[in-house]
C-alpha cells in the first residue's frame, strides 16, 4: 500500500474521521434542543462505517493475498459479501 494508492486510503481515513466527527456534533447538538438528530446522524454514521469497513477490507485483501490459502480467500470473500449485503440492509433502514 505504497505511493498514489496508500494517500487514497489516508485521505479516505480522514474523511471518515471528519464524518464520525459531524454525526457526533450533530446528534450532541440535536440532544440539546431535544430531538434526536434523525436521519442525518444516521446517514452520516453510516456513511462513516462504510468507509472503515471498507478501508479494513482493503487492508486485509493484502493479508489475504500472501496467504496463497484458497479456504482464507474463501472466508474473506464470504465475510465481504455478508459485510455489505447487512450495511446496505441497514441503509435501506435509514430515516424509515
Amino acid at each position: 500500500m505504497k505511493g498514489d494508492f496508500g494517500k487514497f486510503l489516508n485521505m479516505l481515513a480522514f474523511i471518515g474521521i471528519i464524518m464520525v466527527a459531524l454525526a457526533l456534533l450533530i446528534a450532541q447538538i440535536a440532544n440539546w434542543f431535544g430531538s434526536g438528530g434523525g436521519s442525518l446522524v444516521q446517514a452520516l454514521t453510516l456513511v462513516a462505517n462504510f468507509i472503515a469497513y471498507l478501508i479494513t477490507a482493503i487492508a486485509a485483501f493484502y493479508y489475504v493475498r500472501s496467504k496463497k490459502n484458497v479456504w482464507v480467500t474463501v472466508v474473506f470473500i464470504v465475510a465481504l459479501i455478508i459485510m455489505f449485503v447487512f450495511m446496505f440492509l441497514v441503509g435501506l433502514n435509514v430515516g424509515a
